[in-house]
């Protein structure tokens, strides 16, 4: 028998207000600073020659876009590197892409994949990401926090309780919880006909359990994704041979 606090099952009950977020995004602003980012697109060349036929091209004005369909590229398809910022590729790539204007096209480069030529196609100016940007994320922390203050504080109740001397039963309806059964189960969580049983997927609950003795019920012990529960083993099968004509 097992009580299962389910952390999930608090966050979804669990409603933010718009003080608490703006609280939350004053408290953590020096998180939400955003370096300058570019949105940079390449083209990969497999010679030096085709690369400098496409780089005459871009510096007579040509646009990108229009280069890139007709230069003889190995990415076709795949000129995108995305809205990226200076930490976000190689070092020597990133000094020669940030001292490029916006619109601006670097000289072939040579790498183990070809030649290169990165482009510039917008500038991100650096700065600080808004409440609207951070909210949702700002609102799962929240939630987070509160769900796990709200479990562990459930968690010690249910504790109490059974200090005090009610049952695995009582002690979960005192606190508004659902008492489940299962079993029996072996240490791989399998039950006598070898199909797994339906048990709460955290790594130490069966490892619990079978530290547990007969009639005896565990801690209130935390799961890695922050809920708790506690385990009663209700009864213990030895280990046994099983017979000839079972296994024939």
């Amino acid at each position: 028998s097992y009580v299962n606090l389910k952390i999930a099952d608090i966050q979804s009950t669990i409603e933010v207000n718009d003080d608490a977020v703006k609280q939350a995004y004053a408290d953590h602003s020096q998180d939400f600073q955003r370096p300058q980012q570019r949105q940079v697109e390449q083209m990969i060349f497999k010679t030096e020659a085709d690369a400098n036929k496409a780089h005459d091209q871009l510096v007579h004005g040509k646009p990108f876009s229009e280069v890139e369909k007709t230069a003889a590229i190995t990415n076709k398809g795949k000129t995108s590197l995305g809205l990226i910022a200076k930490t976000g590729i190689a070092e020597e790539e990133a000094e020669v892409i940030f001292a490029l204007k916006e619109g601006e096209a670097t000289k072939p480069i040579k790498s183990a994949f070809g030649w290169h030529i990165f482009h510039v196609s917008k500038i991100v100016p650096a700065g600080e990401a808004s409440l609207a940007e951070v909210r949702e994320s700002l609102v799962r922390d929240i939630r987070a926090q509160k769900a796990g203050d709200a479990v562990s504080h459930m968690a010690q109740k249910l504790e109490d309780a059974m200090a005090g001397g009610m049952t695995l039963e009582d002690a979960a309806k005192s606190i508004g919880a659902t008492l489940e059964k299962a079993g029996p189960v072996n240490r791989e969580g399998k039950a006598q006909d070898d199909k797994e049983l339906k048990l709460p997927a955290y790594e130490n609950f069966l490892e619990t359990a079978f530290t547990v003795a007969e009639r005896d019920h565990s801690q209130a012990m935390q799961a890695d994704d922050g809920s708790y529960f506690i385990v009663r083993v209700d009864g213990v099968t030895p280990a046994s041979t099983r017979p000839l004509a079972e296994v024939k």
